[in-house]
């Protein structure tokens, strides 16, 4: 972020919306050139996420990179996604556990039923 004093500038040159209006303890003026996203902290560019989303791919680092984003760092939103992401991505686990013990409780006495009662079911010999 630089910094200039303002000299002469009217004042037109304070609407600048990439610029910001400080004024010191001394009188002086400074116009200080603001950061992406009007000065937010928690502003995340389209290319972060990008980036983001590119490095989740990746099978093993992605894993990690999640976790590292979701509890390090000073960005407040990027940290509440990844936060999110983990507490979802917890959610599918344990349905998907659910589902597949239920799936092999059920499939399971199925096969275990079939399996025993199948020898009285046949008709005997001769007929």
């Amino acid at each position: 972020m630089f910094v200039r004093k303002a000299q002469g500038l009217g004042r037109e040159a304070w609407g600048i919306s990439k610029y910001k209006r400080m004024d010191t303890f001394d009188g002086t003026r400074i116009i200080s050139r603001m950061p992406k996203g009007n000065g937010d902290r928690n502003y995340v560019s389209i290319w972060w996420w990008l980036m983001a989303f590119l490095v989740m791919a990746i099978p093993c680092i992605g894993i990690v990179m999640i976790f590292v984003w979701a509890f390090t760092g000073d960005n407040e939103t990027r940290k509440n996604f990844f936060k999110a992401h983990l507490i979802l991505a917890l959610i599918v686990l344990i349905a998907v556990a659910l589902y597949f013990a239920v799936m092999i409780l059920v499939f399971g006495g199925l096969a275990a039923s079939s399996f025993h009662s199948g020898s009285h079911n046949t008709l005997p010999p001769g007929h």
